[in-house]
Protein backbone atom coordinates (compact mmCIF):
# COMPACT_ATOMS: atom_id res chain seq x y z
CA UNK A 1 0.00 0.00 0.00
CA UNK A 2 1.57 2.96 -1.13
CA UNK A 3 1.87 6.05 1.23
CA UNK A 4 -1.08 7.99 -0.73
CA UNK A 5 -3.60 5.03 -0.31
CA UNK A 6 -3.06 4.74 3.60
CA UNK A 7 -5.25 6.19 6.03
CA UNK A 8 -3.97 8.29 9.45
CA UNK A 9 -5.75 7.74 11.73
CA UNK A 10 -6.55 10.72 14.44
CA UNK A 11 -7.64 9.00 17.50
CA UNK A 12 -8.38 11.67 20.01
CA UNK A 13 -8.69 15.43 20.35
CA UNK A 14 -6.24 17.12 19.71
CA UNK A 15 -6.86 20.03 22.62
CA UNK A 16 -6.36 17.30 24.99
CA UNK A 17 -2.80 18.35 24.79
CA UNK A 18 -3.31 21.68 25.03
CA UNK A 19 -2.35 23.58 28.42
CA UNK A 20 -0.92 26.96 28.94
CA UNK A 21 -1.09 28.36 32.55
CA UNK A 22 -2.21 31.90 30.94
CA UNK A 23 -5.56 29.87 30.34
CA UNK A 24 -5.76 28.54 33.49
CA UNK A 25 -5.44 31.96 35.85
CA UNK A 26 -7.61 32.93 37.84
CA UNK A 27 -7.07 36.42 37.96
CA UNK A 28 -9.43 38.95 36.41
CA UNK A 29 -6.92 40.00 33.69
CA UNK A 30 -3.46 39.44 32.72
CA UNK A 31 -1.19 42.82 32.73
CA UNK A 32 -1.49 44.75 29.78
CA UNK A 33 2.07 44.80 29.31
CA UNK A 34 2.51 40.96 29.07
CA UNK A 35 1.21 39.13 25.48
CA UNK A 36 -0.01 35.70 25.44
CA UNK A 37 2.51 33.22 24.64
CA UNK A 38 1.23 29.89 23.36
CA UNK A 39 3.24 27.13 23.69
CA UNK A 40 3.10 24.45 20.56
CA UNK A 41 2.82 21.12 22.34
CA UNK A 42 5.86 18.70 21.01
CA UNK A 43 4.39 15.57 20.07
CA UNK A 44 7.26 11.99 19.82
CA UNK A 45 6.89 10.04 16.12
CA UNK A 46 7.76 6.28 16.88
CA UNK A 47 8.17 3.66 14.50
CA UNK A 48 6.76 0.00 15.09
CA UNK A 49 3.72 -0.52 17.30
CA UNK A 50 2.73 0.56 20.01
CA UNK A 51 3.91 -0.80 22.80
CA UNK A 52 5.64 -4.19 21.74
CA UNK A 53 8.26 -2.67 19.37
CA UNK A 54 8.34 0.62 19.40
CA UNK A 55 10.79 2.68 18.65
CA UNK A 56 11.40 6.76 19.05
CA UNK A 57 12.11 8.68 16.25
CA UNK A 58 11.94 12.32 17.29
CA UNK A 59 10.20 15.00 18.43
CA UNK A 60 8.07 17.24 16.58
CA UNK A 61 6.35 20.50 17.36
CA UNK A 62 2.36 20.89 16.79
CA UNK A 63 0.35 17.80 15.71
CA UNK A 64 -0.03 18.76 11.77
CA UNK A 65 3.67 19.27 11.44
CA UNK A 66 3.89 15.59 13.54
CA UNK A 67 1.86 14.12 11.25
CA UNK A 68 3.56 15.33 8.11
CA UNK A 69 6.66 13.91 9.47
CA UNK A 70 5.20 11.02 10.26
CA UNK A 71 4.00 10.08 6.67
CA UNK A 72 7.28 11.28 5.44
CA UNK A 73 8.75 8.68 7.54
CA UNK A 74 6.52 6.03 6.39
CA UNK A 75 6.97 7.11 2.47
CA UNK A 76 11.12 6.56 2.81
CA UNK A 77 10.89 3.25 4.48
CA UNK A 78 7.08 1.62 4.69
CA UNK A 79 5.65 0.02 8.38
CA UNK A 80 3.62 1.20 11.00
CA UNK A 81 4.30 4.82 12.85
CA UNK A 82 2.56 6.23 15.43
CA UNK A 83 2.74 9.93 16.92
CA UNK A 84 2.28 9.87 20.62
CA UNK A 85 1.46 12.73 23.10
CA UNK A 86 3.13 12.99 26.77
CA UNK A 87 1.05 15.23 27.87
CA UNK A 88 -2.45 12.62 27.71
CA UNK A 89 -0.28 9.74 27.43
CA UNK A 90 -2.03 8.75 24.09
CA UNK A 91 -1.14 7.67 20.35
CA UNK A 92 -3.01 10.07 18.57
CA UNK A 93 -2.37 9.12 14.54
CA UNK A 94 -1.15 5.99 13.25
CA UNK A 95 -0.26 4.85 9.77
CA UNK A 96 1.08 1.70 8.22
CA UNK A 97 2.48 1.30 4.98
CA UNK A 98 3.80 -2.02 5.40
CA UNK A 99 2.74 -4.10 2.08
CA UNK A 100 1.51 -7.38 3.93
CA UNK A 101 3.01 -10.72 3.11
CA UNK A 102 0.18 -11.73 1.40
CA UNK A 103 0.46 -9.04 -1.20
CA UNK A 104 4.36 -9.72 -1.61
CA UNK A 105 3.95 -13.34 -2.10
CA UNK A 106 1.67 -13.21 -4.84
CA UNK A 107 3.86 -10.10 -6.33
CA UNK A 108 6.93 -12.24 -6.43
CA UNK A 109 4.95 -15.66 -7.86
Amino acid sequence: MGIASANVCLTTNVFECFHHPYFHDNSASAPSNERCSVEIPTYDIFSGSAPQDAMWLEAVEGLDAACEKMKEHAKKSPGAYFVFCQNTHKVLANINTRISEDIQIRESA
